[in-house]
């Protein structure tokens, strides 16, 4: 099964995998809890999702897809540019295969016929970044209530105190909080988390606030006129 929200060219890959040795290829662009739905249903050998299908957030989504399905093989492929490092979580986070057009043209196809065949295969420039780390990172966790708590907060625009006020947690317990997400999602900061957030439906934009409940606004202080202003105002009349 190939996953893509490339619906024009569903027919296209469609005959193109099938015309490799892919056999009965299903083509859809569902996604969140309509695909679940779909691999439940069919049941598919292989699943092959476009790396950017969730934007960047896909890593972190076939994470949660394979809670939900721990036996299934998925492959990731990207015919654009994807950087290194956010491709390799695809294989922290259990994915089988990583597939990556601008590696090459006999990179790419022999990767796909290693995943047609049943075997692993992960594109040279993701295993050159893996091997880069000094240790394997955890996978990614579900977000939890908490978290997400936390990331609503968040991205209305709370710093670490106001959180642990309003969570009645201490700032340590929020700032442990902070790094669990910015693991699990695979952000650098609160900008990167917000659009993250939104992105995969976590924050609604109708919960977006942007200030603290107790946020009052502040009557701009009235600028003093300086001694010539105020001659200058006195010609003018």
């Amino acid at each position: 099964m190939l996953i893509s929200r490339s619906t024009n060219n569903h027919t296209f890959f469609q005959t193109q995998l099938k015309q490799r040795g892919f056999p009965k290829v299903t083509v859809t662009s569902v996604d969140k809890d309509g695909l679940n739905f779909v691999i439940n249903d069919l049941k598919p050998r292989l699943v092959i999702i476009g790396a950017g299908f969730y934007y960047c957030s896909t890593a972190y989504m076939m994470s949660l897809l394979l809670k939900k399905f721990p036996e299934l093989n998925i492959a990731a492929v990207s015919i654009a540019p994807y950087p290194a490092s956010l491709a390799m979580w695809f294989i922290f986070n259990g994915v089988k295969s990583y597939i990556n057009f601008d590696d090459g043209a006999d990179d790419f196809f022999k990767g796909l016929e290693s995943i047609r065949d049943g075997r692993k295969y992960i594109s040279q420039s993701v295993q050159e970044r893996i091997e880069l780390c000094r240790e394997r990172p955890l996978p990614a966790s579900q977000i939890t209530p908490r978290q997400l708590e936390v990331i609503k907060l968040l991205c209305n625009g709370f710093n670490v105190p106001e959180i642990g006020d309003v969570l009645h947690i201490t700032k340590s317990t929020v700032d442990r909080h902070k790094a669990d997400i910015y693991q699990n999602l695979n952000v650098r900061n609160e900008n990167e988390l917000i659009g993250r957030a939104i992105t995969l439906g976590m924050v609604k934009v109708d919960e977006l606030i942007f200030h603290p409940k107790n946020y009052e606004l502040k009557p701009k202080p009235e600028r003093k006129l300086s001694s010539n202003n105020k001659a200058m105002i006195r010609r003018v009349k």
